[in-house]
């Protein structure tokens, strides 16, 4: 599903609960941290996405079916926030985008070094992901 960014800050706008309750339906993260982490970091994005000339690119919004921001990379357990899709003369292109807005006071150290629990699972730290690179091909 492809929605425009200015889609996006008008969700954001008019009902930012009901948007964080279909994101954690559609991932299955119902955590208080979580929907808190987004309801934080979404308007944030919106403010650095309101230029008019970003109004007309379209994220990309993968998932089951419904509205979800989150998308998981092919054959892969890794998960994105945001696919932001554009185009310039040459060729189309993507912007990976990963929210920063974790709140850690129920994570405790992870089993080995960068990794912590969160929510009874080992994941990576924020500080210790990577930011991804995926080139597009031209149709």
């Amino acid at each position: 599903m492809l929605i425009t960014v200015e889609d996006l800050r008008q969700r954001v706008r008019s009902d930012l609960p009901a948007l964080v309750s279909q994101l954690q339906e559609s991932t299955g993260r119902y955590g208080t941290d979580e929907a808190y982490a987004w309801g934080e970091s979404l308007p944030r994005l919106c403010d650095l996405l309101s230029a008019p000339s970003m109004q007309p690119l379209h994220l990309y919004c993968g998932g089951r079916g419904d509205l979800a921001l989150e998308y998981q990379l092919p054959a892969s357990a890794s998960w994105v926030d945001i696919v932001l899709l554009g185009a310039n003369d040459r060729s189309p292109s993507a912007v990976i985008i990963e929210l920063k807005n974790w709140l850690t006071r129920a994570d405790r150290p992870g089993a080995a070094e960068g990794l912590i629990e969160r929510q009874g699972r080992q994941e990576l730290h924020p500080s210790a992901r990577r930011q991804l690179s995926c080139p597009v091909a031209a149709n």
